[in-house]
């Protein structure tokens, strides 16, 4: 049995508090055409 996860290092604890809220931005014109640019790079690929 290994004894290095015994007592997790305190950088890897994760914490267990009430999650906090963030704010989310309306998905919008810029969204559209990242998707956009992704599909064409996904087309792209096939022709390869």
């Amino acid at each position: 049995m290994s004894t290095t996860d015994a007592i997790p290092d305190p950088g890897r604890m994760v914490p267990t508090g009430a999650p906090t809220t963030t704010r989310k931005r309306p998905f919008s014109v810029r969204d559209k055409i990242g998707y956009m640019f992704g599909d064409f790079g996904n087309d792209f690929t096939f022709l390869l």
